[in-house]
Formats: C-alpha cells, sequence, structure tokens
C-alpha cells in the first residue's frame, strides 16, 4: 500500500516529493514493514505500533518515536478496499474512524 504524492512512471532517481509505503509478505510470517521519503531521503524500518485510518487520513504510529500523518482523497469504494487491506496487513494495531 503506497501513499504517494506523484503519478506512477516518473523516474524515481530525481524524487523531491515524499510517499510512504507499507508491505507485507503474506505467504510467510512476519510483520509489515514501513518505508519512506520525506522529499529529501530514503529510509525505513521500525515496527507499526497502531494506525488510525479514517476517510481522509490514515495516522502511524512506529516504535522509533516516529508518527506519520497522511491526508488523501479516494472514493467509498475504494476506502472500503483500503480498510479491509490494512486490516489484513495489521492485525490488531489499525483502528478506523468511519
Amino acid at each position: 500500500m503506497k501513499f504517494d504524492t506523484r503519478q506512477a512512471g516518473v523516474d524515481e532517481e530525481n524524487r523531491r516529493t515524499p510517499y510512504v509505503l507499507l508491505s507485507r509478505c503474506f505467504e510467510f510470517p512476519g510483520p509489515a514493514t514501513i518505508e519512506w521519503h520525506d522529499g529529501l531521503d530514503y529510509d525505513g524500518g521500525g515496527e507499526i505500533v497502531s494506525i488510525t485510518l479514517s476517510k481522509a487520513r490514515v495516522f502511524m504510529k512506529l516504535d522509533r518515536a516516529m508518527d506519520f500523518d497522511v491526508s488523501f482523497q479516494i472514493s467509498d469504494r475504494k476506502f472500503a478496499q483500503l480498510s479491509t487491506y490494512l486490516k489484513r496487513m495489521l492485525d490488531q494495531r489499525i483502528h478506523s474512524e468511519e
């Protein structure tokens, strides 16, 4: 699941805009992972402690004393898909404000 400020297909080598990427391998046991670009550099790691999801926002807390607050606009149908996917990916760490 990627929250990105750029269109797909743009050259990553010259990135100057932020994104947050959450991923999890469902084939093998293990926690979800996170990586991000802050507009200047790439970083990642840390365990996702909790996520609060609403129709226009996701707030993530990491165990590295870091938080991410991402705003977005999506349809009701896409939001339902996002909510289902994140709940599957993050088990009990997600809270919805629907």
